[in-house]
């Protein structure tokens, strides 16, 4: 209760800390109270504790063009895109399982499409931040969505650029 909740990033933490206690509730009362446009913040929120209605909900009723800063959009391409692919895959990744080329027969690709925008948008507002250190996030499924598209040359380009700036990256 000591940190000021008027800070973005100091309420972000304080969210994702609470959600993982248990107090997701609570987190988004304090999110609606000091920031109640940071959507981010509630996708994280709604992620952690694995409420896919509330997150699916959320999702389709963000206005892309109303968001205001870069590094928002990301966050939410980013977890939209997720969310996309793990609806598209019956919600569940087998990461130790060969998907063939084809994809799985009851994988929905209206989707794994959706989820592959929103990775490739992510990856253009990526590198339009520099590619921050938290790019890694992407590299958890993006790769198996550009994959599917074939639309790897696209990605091995953000990785060219990643590997070209990082020796002079701040972080």
């Amino acid at each position: 209760k000591k940190y000021d909740d008027s800070d973005k990033r100091i309420l972000f933490i304080k969210v994702k800390c609470m959600a993982l206690l248990g107090c997701a509730q609570d987190a988004i009362a304090l999110i609606n109270e000091k920031h109640p446009e940071y959507i981010a913040a509630k996708l994280v929120v709604y992620t952690i504790i694995d409420d896919t209605d509330s997150l699916d909900k959320l999702i389709d009723s963000i206005d892309m063009d109303s968001l205001k800063t870069t590094r928002e959009k990301l966050a939410i391409h980013f977890i939209a895109g997720r969310r996309a692919y793990f609806k598209a895959n019956n919600e569940n990744i087998e990461y130790d399982k060969i998907i063939p080329i084809h994809g799985l027969p009851n994988t929905n690709l209206t989707l794994l499409l959706q989820s592959y925008e929103h990775y490739k948008l992510a990856w253009v507002l990526t590198e339009e931040l520099g590619y921050p250190q938290d790019f890694t996030l992407l590299l958890d499924i993006s790769p198996l969505a550009f994959a599917f598209f074939n639309n790897m040359p696209e990605l091995f380009r953000h990785f060219d650029n990643i590997l070209r700036e990082r020796p002079q990256h701040a972080e």
